[in-house]
C-alpha cells in the first residue's frame, strides 16, 4: 500500500476560454454552455469534507463576468492557488484582493495555440511587469512544458525575463508526454536551463508521476461525467456529476478503482491522508 497525493480543482470557466489549447478537455473545440459554479455544487463540495482546492481554467481572469464567481469560492474554501496565463493580471480586482498565490502559464505550447511566433517570449509586458510589483505580497510561481529539447531557446529566453523580476518563488518545467520529448532529452534540457545566465533560479524536474492525481471538478454539465488522460505528466481527472457522492472519501474510492488504486491511501496535498 502506498500513499497518492491529489488535488482538487474547480474550473469555473465554461463558454470564455478562447485559447483551444492541445491537450486541453476542450479539445474539440467544443464550448461549453455554463460559465458559472452552481451553487449546489460549491455548497455540496463543503458538505462532502472538501475545503481546499485550487481555481483552474481555461483562463479564470478572462472575463470580469468571472469575478462574482471567484469571490464564491474564495469564501467557501481555501485557495490553494490560482492557475491562470496572465491575461490582465496587473488590473484584476480579484487578484488584487483575494489571491495570495499565483499559478502562471508560460510555454512555447500556450504561444503556438494563440499563434504567436514559436520560440520567442511575446507574452505581454504586463505580466512580467506585474510579477515584479507584486512579489512583496503575492507568491507567484512558474509552471512550463516541454516537448522538445528544441524549444530551449523558448526557456532560456524565458529564464531570463523570470529572473529579471527578482519575485518569482518556483519555476516547475513538465515533460509533456503527449509529445515525442525522451527523459534524456528532457533531462538534458533541465540542465542546460540551469546552467544558463544568472543562478538563483533552478528549474525543478517534474517527470509524470504514478503517485498524484488531479481531480477537477467541471460546472458543465453536459460533459462526460468522468474523463481521465495523463497530460504534462499529471494524470488528471474530470468530475461532473459530484453530486452523487456524499463524502470525499466515496469519490476517492470510486476514482481509485478506475485508476486501480483502490487499496492505496489518497492523501490531499497540504492536508491529512484519507483511505
Amino acid at each position: 500500500m502506498k500513499t497518492v497525493l491529489f488535488d482538487i480543482g474547480i474550473m469555473p470557466v465554461g463558454k470564455y476560454c478562447n485559447l483551444s489549447c492541445r491537450g486541453c478537455f476542450q479539445k474539440t473545440r467544443k464550448k461549453t454552455e455554463f460559465l458559472t459554479v452552481d451553487a449546489r455544487i460549491a455548497d455540496h463540495l463543503q458538505s462532502m469534507g472538501i475545503t481546499r482546492c485550487f481555481i483552474g481554467g481555461g483562463e479564470p481572469l478572462l472575463h470580469n463576468d468571472l469575478e462574482p464567481v471567484l469571490h464564491k469560492i474564495s469564501k467557501s474554501f481555501s485557495i490553494r492557488y490560482l492557475l491562470t496565463h496572465g491575461n490582465d493580471l496587473s488590473s484584476h480586482h480579484y487578484v488584487k484582493n483575494y489571491v495570495e498565490t499565483i499559478v502562471i502559464s508560460i510555454d512555447p505550447m500556450h504561444e503556438r495555440a494563440t499563434r504567436q511566433e514559436y520560440g520567442k517570449i511575446s507574452y505581454p509586458d504586463n505580466i512580467f511587469a506585474f510579477i515584479k510589483e507584486s512579489g512583496v505580497d503575492k507568491k507567484v510561481r512558474i509552471n512550463s512544458v516541454a516537448g522538445s529539447l528544441n524549444e530551449l531557446p523558448f526557456f532560456l529566453k524565458l529564464k531570463e525575463r523570470i529572473t529579471g523580476t527578482g519575485n518569482v518563488k518556483g519555476w516547475y518545467v513538465y515533460a509533456n508526454t503527449n509529445s515525442s520529448i525522451s527523459k534524456n532529452d528532457y533531462t538534458e534540457l533541465i540542465d542546460r536551463i540551469n546552467k544558463s545566465g544568472r543562478s538563483g533560479l533552478n528549474v525543478e524536474y517534474k517527470l509524470p508521476s504514478e503517485d498524484f492525481i488531479q481531480i477537477l471538478i467541471l460546472p458543465d454539465l453536459s460533459l462526460e461525467s468522468y474523463s481521465f488522460n495523463v497530460f504534462h505528466g499529471i494524470k488528471k481527472v474530470h468530475v461532473k456529476n459530484i453530486l452523487s457522492f456524499n463524502k470525499l472519501a466515496d469519490l476517492l474510492k470510486h476514482i481509485g478503482k478506475l485508476h486501480g488504486k483502490s487499496s492505496d491511501v489518497f492523501s490531499q496535498m497540504g492536508s491529512g491522508r484519507i483511505k
